[in-house]
Order: C-alpha cells, then structure tokens, then sequence
C-alpha cells in the first residue's frame, strides 16, 4: 500500500469519527430536548414519538392516572405542567391494508384500526380510507372518511363547493408525497426547494368515532396564524398549549372563547420565510390544541364529519392566500359607497334622534356616506317591519339621505316572531305582513320531531328560517325583501344581518332539548358554556337535533350564518339584479366572503381592545359607532376636528382602497395586512401586529400606548404620537391615486384624482388605478371599467397608462395634483405632456416640506423632470411620513397647498369654506 493509500484512508477514518461524534451529539440533544419534558415515567412504556417530542393527549382533560390506564392510554407525569399527562400509545391508529394505489395524480390508501377499539364508549371505525389527490405545483386534497359507511355527515357542494385547480402533470409539483405504514399510519407532503416537511401525521393517536375524530399533525415552524373565530390576543399564535374550540356562538368579543365564525384554517410560516395554509373542510364543533417547541404540533379533535383538509404551498403568505381564495370563493366587490364613512347605534330611541345625527354630522363638516338602522326601526323587534309610530317618514328620511348622495342599511335578523298576539299586531300596523304564516305555509322554519322548532330573541317567541332550504326559503325571503323595500316604501341600501350563529335568549328552544347524543355528546369541545347540564351544544343557541336540509343542526350549526348570507345575497341579486348586494354578517364560515362582509362584533370600545381589533383587521374596514353617544360630532370641538382629519384622509385614498379591493375579488390579494406578509423573510416582522398595512405602500400605527414603535428596514423607531396624530407612512417605490374628498362618495367621485409618487432609492415607483361606476355588478367580468398604471423612472419622467377603457363616464375624470415624495433636489424645468409624441409644455410646481406639488390639466399623461443643483436635504426612508401636527397648518405660507371644501349640488350644503383650515394627508387643488 503506497502512501497516497495511506493518506486516503487516514482521511476516511477522521472523517468517520468526526461523523460519530457529531451523530452521538446530535442524539443526546435531541434526547435531552425531548425528556427536559419529563419528571417521572414508568420504564419501557414511553411512546417512540413522546420520547422525541410530541404529546398527543388521550381523554378528557380531568382524566386522572387511574382512568388513564383503564381507557389504554399512558400515563406520564410531566415538568411542563401544561402538557396532557394522559397520552396514547405507540399502536394507536391505522394501518395499511395492502398496498397504496396510485392513479395519476391520485393515491389511495385502505386503512385497518390499530389499538384502541373504543373512545368515549364510541365504537372507532375499524375500516377507513384515505385519498391524496395532489392538483397542480402548489395544491393538494388529503381525504380521511370511513370505508364502510354512507351517513357519514360532508359539507354539500351547495354551502362550500372547492374550487379545484388545473390538474398538472408530476413534472410541474413543487412538493411531493410519502407514506409511513408501520407502526401506524401516516402521510407527509415535503416542499421540494427546501425539504421542509409542511404536513406530517405520522404519529399515533389518529381516531376516527361516529362523534369523536382526532388527528395531529407535526409542523414545520411554530409561526402559527389564523384560526378563528376568537378574540386573539395576538396575530402570531401562542403554542404554549395553547387551545381554541371552534363553533359559531353569540358573545362579545372580550375573552378568548368562541365568537361568531368558524373557520379551521391556519397559516404556517416557515423558518426560512416561506409560507403553507391547511384548511379543515369540517363544520363541526372542534378543538385546535397547539404545542409547542422545540416540536411543534397541531391536534384537531372534531365530533363529526370527515378530515378534508386542502393545503396550498404558496410559497410566499399571499400567495397561500391567493391559493386558499380561489378554492374556497375570492371576496365580494364591494359597493364604492360602502368604503366611505358610516355611522350606527342601537338604541336610537325615535327617528328624530337620527336625524339630529345625521345633521350634527354635516355641521361638524364630516363626510357621511352611510346611515345604518338598528332594530329600534322595526315594529316590537319584527324582522321586515316598521314601527309607524316612533319611526314614522322613515321612507321619507331614506330617500332625503338619497337626495344627497347617502345611503341606508338596514339590519335583518334571521329570528321571526311567532308569537300570536304580537303578531296580529305588526300585520294590523304593516298592511300585507304575513312573514310567518307564510314561511309555514312554505315550509322554510327549522324543525325538530316534525313540528317547528320555537327559540327567543328580540321579538320574544320566535322561528328560524332554515337557509340551507334554498328552494323554500330564497323566495319566501326574496319576497319580504321586496315586501319592505316597495310596499313600505324604505329604500334601503343594504342588508345587515345579525344574530345568525343562530342565537337564541333561551337553552336550546322554548321546552328545552332532549337528552340524547347529538345535544350531549360523549365528548363537548372546550365551547363556552358547553359545560352546562354536564357537557352540552346549545347554550344561547337552538337544539342540536334540529333538522334542516343539509343535515341536522348538530353537523350545520356553524354554516348558520354562511347559508343565510348566501340567501340574502341571492335574493338582492335577484331584487336588484343590476347593482351589487351589500351584505354584512356577523357569522361566517370559510367561503363567506364571496357573499357578505363580516364585521369583528359588539366590543366595548376599550382601549384594551383596540390592539385586539388590529388582528381582525383584514375582514374590517367598516367604521361602526354602536355605543352611547359615540358618532363623532356629539364630542368637543377639539376631538372633532382630530375625527375630521382622519376621515378625511380616508376619504382621500378610497381610489386607492378601492383598487385593493378589485384586487382582492379578482386576485385574492388582501387589502389590510400584517407586515409579515410583506415581508415574510425579516424575522422582525413575524410578531409585529400593533401596526398594519393597507395594501403594499400605506403603513398604520395607530396610538394604542405610551411609545408606538415602528419598524422601518430592520430597524425601531419612536415615533412623537400625540392624540390627534395617526402615524401614517408610505413606502417608496409606490404610487397611490388619491381623491380630493368631498361630503360622500357620489360628490368626491366627481373630483380631481390626484397621485402621491414615493419614490424608492433609485427614483423609480409604480402604481395602478382600478375605476368603474362603483355599484354595477360584474363590471370586471364586462369589462366596463377604466384602467391606468403609473410609472416612475428615475425621478425623471411619470407616466400614466391607460391600460383599458370601456367605462364612458370615466371621460368626466381628470388629475388635479401630483405629490412627489423623494427628490434629491427640485427640477430645473418641467414639461408636462397631454399623449404619446404630442408637443411638450411646461408645467408648474410648488414645493412644501420636502415634497413637490405638480400641477397638471385633465389630459396629461406624461411628466418630465430636468435636474438642477440646488439641492434638498436627502431623505433615503423606505416610508416616508405623511402626517404632521396639525398646529402645522394654521398659516398658509408661500407655496403652500390650500384645502377649500366646495359644494358639489345645491342639496348637498354640507362643506363650508374655511380657509385656516388645512390638512396637509388630504391636500387637493390650489
């Protein structure tokens, strides 16, 4: 053996020690990470997946060691006290029969029960079946359902139908999928860019009962978002055994318990940034139990249905998103008016009192778009009447509120009044009301052993409306729609729908509810109120063995909501079948958006909560006053005119708002946001949710605290934040269309558009503008609708584009203002051009604290900058603040822009003409 020999197997042993050392290092880490969970265990009994980390809970959560061990499971006493002590065995789940079948895109697997037989006195299914149906690159379905059973409770394609991607051939996935077959069950859906295992069951304890279904699954990350709907504290999820019921109930957003919605998806963000969502197609009332790390976990218990899950791998956070929206329904287009200010309370106690409102409002100079009625309108809270005698001209107020461009909304509830002498009553006040009779004779109330099922709310004795019924309950509805909008005579804008989880003042219906499986299951997930009678479902709701259509109200409860948005949608399609339907929920399930808005319930308007709503931002841009006094002008004058600013400046970016929406219908994007979805590589950015974004480019920190920070390129700053202030920052290398705002939304549609152009570090931006009449449905899909995109270069030149135009009265349109923000110097000439190879002009300009001011006419598409030498201070932000001190605005020095409020018609006489008044985030014309 020559020396060369020698060399290279002296270098292969180094090497295969350096190996073992490493390896017998790796080992005793991760053993000592994984037993720092314990204080004392019986020998030889330790599970395989326990002893590398992850705890899947056996039983309920007051079983003791004595229970544990009767019921098969293991006892274990835990350091971390939160930790279930009670946990499964390593033979508890499925196994393969035979072998995986696979048939194009598709796996199939048989399953056969492996240890337990029994859970909570339930038979677990002994034969199961799992199909993996992998769609294209970044989606798949993984289908857990029992072999041999045809009752088995689904969502119908009626209430959710998944819209399936393009099928897409094996050369195209960006993941792919294994299977474990021993000792148990189990799939793994791995990324194929960076290894990550996304979606991992291989771990014991899957269990698969008529009323109890359990899974879990190991993640990649602990960056846990989503799940709802809850009161959360915080955007990124505590894993800290952390545990969410999820079942659509009536209460008001103050603890963590279970609120209005139901929705069992989740987003997951990598360590390395990239992001997967998982969607649970299950309506059922469930826990989502939470572990954390160093292994962190997801277990679902549900007490029916099927597992369905849908999972997208983006792989940025929008891109999930996108995925999850085109499956489940992109969002609703939203009304223009719908955007703008809008004021409700329940509680107004005659119709008097909301025309002070409503006047009080335009004398304190603020722009109103929306009234809502409560029900104090209706005649002794009956849905679709009209109390005549403390709200008579209510069809007349409607229609002034029209005559100026307003609009009205009213609130429905599902609950309809059944009882007898109140009932003769509102039909003796309401020529022509019949609503009940006529929902009997339709049959389109929910029932229970055949006879109509008799709850309480507002109207005391009441029936509910089976929405899953569509066939009897559409027209029915449809009718009193059209029965109150013609025959009443009130004009209504919109429907607000409340109260539909359903809720019910009293336990289940008026006698009670039986004592039987389906109101008193054998396992109650951790609901509010759920403990009552022992461990029950319908507290503040109606029996769980109700019937309707899609199922009995035990499989239904938490698509309540949905299903009643999707007749109310339907039946304003059909009312007015040329404007778009407003509609806003308060329960919803996933999908809902694609017929209501929802809205984040009755909180207390407590400063505490403020930082709560930041994290239900995304489905909440409607500005709601319900509380005693609370519309804005009732306050002092200085208060008064801090409100002012804010609305006015919202009023000034709906162009650009409304752009985010049109891009969330058609795209999937989202409008509000946190700044990890942006940014979702800067770890910085992955706890952050006392500020937010609205789109990419308009940053929010609100005051919630003494010393607001922000985060500004990795970096915290303090910002000065007094009162009347609003930190509002825009990001560089964006344009925004704005609008000079006037009273409504009808008026300020007629004003000048403006653009802000934040120039990033290389001078360039860019931006769009989506444009239609705001309220016609589908205009997209038509193509009646204007289009423009906007362009920086170089600080030099701006271009706008029109990209398409097929809306006529967008020709009325034209730019008053463009704000510059990011020149290193002022230009020495500009020249302004209205087309392509016209002749150039030059155009004007003012600087104002470090922005430029151009001035340009309707036509000018073009803006071309000269360079000068004179020099400005160098402003290299990212964002760049756009709201100072108001005091800033009392003296209208050389140059500065001047706000004036200017009349649009003779009926709208709502701005006055001030001139010391000026706000600099809602500057317009000269």
């Amino acid at each position: 053996m020559d020396s060369s020999t020698n060399t290279k197997y002296s270098m292969k042993g180094k090497i295969a020690l350096l190996v073992g050392i490493v390896t017998c290092f790796i080992i005793a880490t991760v053993v000592g990470l994984s037993l720092h969970f314990l204080k004392k265990a019986p020998p030889g009994v330790i599970p395989k997946t326990v002893q590398y980390g992850v705890i899947i809970g056996c039983g309920k959560d007051d079983v003791d060691e004595e229970h544990c061990i009767t019921i098969g499971c293991v006892w274990i006493d835990w350091a971390e006290h939160k930790a279930p002590k009670c946990v499964y065995k390593e033979d508890t789940g499925y196994t393969v029969i035979g072998d995986i079948q696979h048939n194009g895109n598709t796996y199939t697997a048989s399953l056969r029960r492996k240890g337990l037989s029994k859970v909570f006195d339930q038979d677990v299914h002994e034969m199961m079946k799992v199909e993996v149906e992998m769609y294209n690159d970044y989606a798949l379905r993984i289908h857990f359902y029992p072999r041999n059973s045809t009752d088995v409770f689904e969502i119908p394609d009626e209430a959710l139908k998944m819209n399936k991607p393009t099928k897409a051939t094996d050369s195209r996935y960006k993941y792919h999928v294994t299977f474990t077959t021993e000792p148990y069950f189990g799939i793994q859906v791995i990324r194929n860019s960076t290894g990550a295992v996304i979606f991992n069951t291989t771990l014991p304890g899957l269990l698969f009962a008529e009323q109890f279904i359990q899974i879990s699954t190991k993640l990649p990350s602990d960056n846990i978002y989503g799940f709802g709907e809850h009161n959360h504290r915080r955007f990124r999820h505590d894993m800290n055994w952390k545990l969410w019921p999820i079942f659509t109930r009536d209460v008001a957003p103050i603890d963590e318990w279970n609120l209005y919605g139901a929705h069992p998806v989740y987003m997951n963000l990598e360590n390395d940034g990239n992001a997967n969502m998982v969607f649970l197609k299950n309506s059922n009332a469930m826990d989502i139990l939470l572990q954390p790390n160093p292994y962190p976990a997801i277990t679902y218990r549900t007490i029916g249905g099927v597992l369905d899950f849908y999972i997208f791998l983006g792989p940025t956070p929008q891109m999930a998103l996108q995925q999850y929206t085109e499956a489940v329904g992109r969002p609703l287009m939203p009304p223009y008016w719908s955007l703008g200010f809008q004021l409700c309370k329940w509680g107004y106690e005659n119709l008097s009192v909301v025309e002070d409102v409503v006047e009080r409002t335009k004398e304190a100079d603020f722009p109103q778009d929306v009234q809502w009625g409560d029900i104090d309108y209706m005649y002794n809270k009956f849905i679709f009447t009209r109390n005549n005698d403390t709200f008579y001209g209510l069809p007349e107020f409607v229609d002034k509120l029209h005559d100026e461009g307003q609009k009205y909304v009213i609130i429905i509830d599902p609950g309809v009044g059944s009882n007898d002498t109140i009932y003769k009553e509102a039909k003796r006040i309401n020529p022509g009301y019949k609503m009940y009779e006529d929902g009997v004779a339709n049959n389109t109330f929910i029932t229970i052993n055949g006879s109509i099922l008799q709850g309480e709310v507002w109207p005391g004795q009441s029936a509910f409306p089976d929405f899953t019924n569509l066939e009897n309950t559409l027209p029915w509805w449809e009718h009193y729609i059209r029965y109150f909008y013609y025959t009443s005579g009130v004009k209504f804008d919109g429907l607000w729908i409340d109260m539909n989880e359903p809720a019910s003042f009293v336990k289940g219906s008026s006698v009670g509810c039986a004592k039987n499986k389906w109101n008193y299951p054998p396992y109650v997930p951790h609901i509010l109120g759920g403990d009552y009678d022992g461990g029950s479902l319908f507290d503040k709701t109606i029996c769980m063995d109700a019937q309707q259509k899609w199922g009995k109200h035990y499989d239904v409860h938490s698509l309540y909501g949905h299903s009643m948005a999707i007749v109310t949608n339907k039946a304003l399609q059909n009312v007015f079948p040329q404007k778009r339907p407003f509609v806003l929920t308060r329960s919803s399930f996933a999908g809902t958006g694609k017929y209501a808005a929802t809205w984040l319930g009755d909180n207390q308007s407590q400063w505490r909560q403020i930082p709560w709503s930041i994290i239900g931002w995304c489905r909440h841009l409607w500005i709601l006053f319900r509380s005693e006094p609370q519309d804005p002008a009732a306050w002092g004058t200085k208060f008064v005119g801090i409100v002012r600013q804010s609305i006015l400046i919202r009023y000034k970016i709906l162009p650009y708002l409304y752009t985010l929406y049109h891009e969330a219908h058609v795209y999937g994007n989202t409008v509000g946001r946190s700044l990890m979805f942006e940014y979702p590589q800067d770890k910085n950015t992955w706890d952050i949710d006392r500020q937010f974004l609205l789109g990419a480019a308009f940053l929010v920190t609100p005051v919630m605290e003494k010393g607001t920070e922000v985060q500004n390129t990795g970096t915290t700053h303090t910002l000065d934040a007094p009162l009347e202030i609003i930190n509002l920052h825009l990001r560089g290398g964006y344009i925004l269309p704005t609008q000079e705002p006037d009273n409504t939304t009808v008026y300020s549609r007629k004003r000048p558009l403006g653009l802000m152009v934040c120039l990033d570090e290389n001078k360039n931006a860019n931006g769009n503008l989506f444009w239609d009449d705001g309220e016609s449905k589908d205009t997209y899909t038509r193509r009646n609708y204007l289009q423009i995109t906007f362009n920086a270069t170089q600080g030099q030149e701006l271009s706008l584009n029109v990209v398409h135009s097929n809306y006529a009265e967008a020709k009325s349109l034209y730019f008053g203002i463009i704000e510059i923000y990011g020149l290193n110097s002022l230009p020495g000439e500009l020249y302004v051009t209205k087309y392509a190879h016209s002749t150039e002009r030059k155009g004007t300009y003012v600087s104002q604290r470090k922005r430029l001011f151009v001035f340009i006419n309707g036509n000018d598409r073009s803006i071309k900058m000269t360079r000068t030498s004179k020099r400005q201070k160098h402003h290299n932000d990212t964002y760049k603040q756009i709201t100072e001190k108001s005091k800033r605005h009392t003296k209208a020095k050389e140059g500065n822009i001047k706000k004036t409020y200017k009349q649009m018609t003779e009926a709208s006489k709502r701005h006055v003409q001030d001139n010391n008044r000026t706000i600099e985030a809602a500057c317009t014309r000269k």
